[in-house]
């Protein structure tokens, strides 16, 4: 409903400022706009109606609303809508075409876009603004893995998230297609896209493509002479119970899939990326992880830690064979941060990190998309670290020197947790 979608468009630091005013909102549930706008009691609360205002402006498509400006004087999420609508209204009157903003410049953008449709003299603008987005142009980048590489993407001054593919393992990508009635499925399935391999045709086009080879330890069905991915759902298909039931599972994680097949899959997936993308390519490290911060700060073992060892290896072994095939670039930040969240047995994929982990990483990524020679991108704003540190030394002070030591690293003795 409106009132959700509203709520999502804010920051954390919004919400909790204005948490009494927003919780009764939420409770008011209102299903339109229009009807927050009639019936909602902002009273005295300006801050709010104004943020309000412009976010219902952007929905509108409607720049000329001034309190579109407190979306970015407050950093709120909705500034990646008012992109998104600034982009289209460039191209769809041709003065960018297929025109592609992020957060940045947004102020700049959205003054041109009030120009234009302003009694002023047009053609200076449109100059003024194509010279400017020629020489500031975001870079876009592409996703293979987690979904939550986006939300990287989502903290870059300087690039922006192109689209990008999730859940499907790097390991069957490249080989033949499964050989079942694909009548029993929908095309529009993710089960029918492993299937057929034809998600690889979702995959954007982009200046550069984020790699997180986590799905990797995905088990597989072998299925006569090609192997599927068990996504989630797939057991619970028609086609799945109709032609692969008696089909052998095999946990790439163990010895059921040979070295070689792991090794030809990933050098497929190398040459594939590095023509597509003529080698700008951006490895994520994944790092399993045991624990994980409840919504409190407190520590938690995860509970879903079978085989952690094992997974770790593998992850770790196509991320150094795509590293030596591709020399691309590196993001070695999730070693440093807990996972975050109340879902004790969500799969890795599904896992979210410290807020941090994405601010640091997207910092990385704007110093990659600058010209940075550094391939190996792991350096972490210091002073902030400690501050997380020590925060969470205080949320848990009762933590053992084994926990602080696996949390901290060599940060541990410093922080006189041993």
């Amino acid at each position: 409903n409106a009132t959700d979608y509203f709520i999502s468009r804010l920051s954390g630091d919004f919400i909790f400022a204005q948490f009494r005013d927003i919780l009764s909102l939420k409770e008011s549930n209102f299903q339109s706009f229009a009807e927050i706008n009639a019936r909602f009691d902002f009273g005295a609360n300006e801050a709010l109606r104004k943020v309000f205002n412009g976010i219902y402006a952007i929905r509108k498509g409607d720049a000329s609303c001034v309190d579109i400006d407190e979306v970015i004087r407050l950093n709120l999420s909705a500034q990646d809508d008012l992109a998104d609508m600034l982009a289209a209204y460039f191209d769809k009157t041709g003065v960018i075409p297929g025109c592609r903003l992020g957060r940045s410049n947004l102020k700049f953008y959205l003054k041109c876009a009030r120009l234009l449709n302003g009694n002023v003299q047009k053609d200076a603008v449109v100059l003024l603004l194509q010279s400017f987005y020629e020489k500031n142009r975001p870079v876009s980048i592409a996703t293979w893995g987690r979904a939550d590489s986006s939300e990287i993407l989502r903290h870059s001054q300087k690039a922006l998230f192109a689209g990008g593919i999730s859940g499907y393992s790097a390991l069957t990508a490249f080989e033949k297609a499964v050989d079942v009635d694909l009548s029993y499925t929908d095309s529009s399935t993710k089960i029918f896209k492993e299937l057929t391999r034809s998600y690889l045709n979702e995959l954007p086009d982009a200046d550069f493509v984020m790699v997180d080879l986590s799905d990797i330890i995905t088990p597989l069905y072998r299925h006569k002479d090609t192997y599927a991915a068990k996504i989630n759902g797939f057991e619970d298909t028609m086609v799945f119970r109709a032609f692969m039931s008696e089909d052998e599972l095999l946990r790439p994680f163990t010895d059921d899939i040979s070295d070689e097949f792991i090794e030809n899959a990933i050098k497929k997936l190398a040459d594939y990326l590095s023509e597509r993308y003529c080698g700008k390519i951006i490895l994520r490290k994944t790092s399993v992880g045991v624990n994980r911060l409840d919504m409190t700060g407190r520590i938690r073992p995860l509970a879903n830690m079978a085989d952690t060892d094992a997974k770790s290896a593998l992850i770790c072994k196509a991320e150094e064979l795509l590293e030596k095939l591709t020399g691309c670039y590196v993001l070695d930040y999730e070693k440093s941060y807990l996972t975050v969240g109340t879902d004790r047995n969500s799969d890795l994929s599904g896992r979210m990190i410290e807020n941090d982990f994405y601010i640091e990483s997207a910092k990385a990524v704007d110093r990659i998309v600058s010209g940075d020679e550094k391939k190996h991108q792991e350096s972490v704003d210091i002073a902030g670290y400690i501050e997380r540190c020590e925060r969470i030394k205080n949320d848990n002070p009762d933590m053992s020197a084994e926990l602080s030591h696996d949390v901290f690293g060599g940060l541990s003795k410093m922080l006189l947790t041993e």
